[in-house]
């Protein structure tokens, strides 16, 4: 198990399906690795899609949490509920993991900067590899 505010973090190129990264663009958003009780932990609310879940395991379909300012940078206006990612730049990645929820945007390392675009992804579907 992942302890809540363990710094279990890192930065990771990803691949975006139906997104073109611009010339030069950072396709490193922060990512989490995180629990069920994550975000009720920390009293954040999910305006969209769900939770992680005891379910998102090493088994199921890899699923992903997303802040809304990476849904915005992303998506635009569109929904990123059912949106693919993959943790490559490549184009032709695969984008094996299914967004299932988006989070409000939280501070990452100071209340003055701007909110990051992350992804949480289950500890489950990480650490059970």
């Amino acid at each position: 198990m992942v302890a809540l505010l363990s710094n279990d973090d890192w930065e990771k190129g990803i691949a975006v399906a139906g997104y073109s990264a611009k010339p030069g663009e950072n396709m490193f958003p922060y990512f989490k690795v995180v629990s069920p009780g994550y975000f009720p932990a920390l009293k954040a609310r999910i305006p969209a899609g769900r939770n992680v879940r005891d379910t998102d395991t090493d088994h199921s379909t890899k699923v992903a949490i997303v802040s809304e300012s990476f849904a915005s940078h992303y998506f635009g206006g569109n929904p990123a509920i059912g949106r693919r990612i993959g943790f490559e730049t490549d184009p032709g990645a695969p984008t094996d993991i299914e967004i299932v929820g988006v989070v409000n945007n939280t501070k990452y390392e100071s209340l003055q900067e701007q909110s990051p675009p992350e992804i949480f992804i289950p500890a489950a579907q990480v650490l059970c590899r």
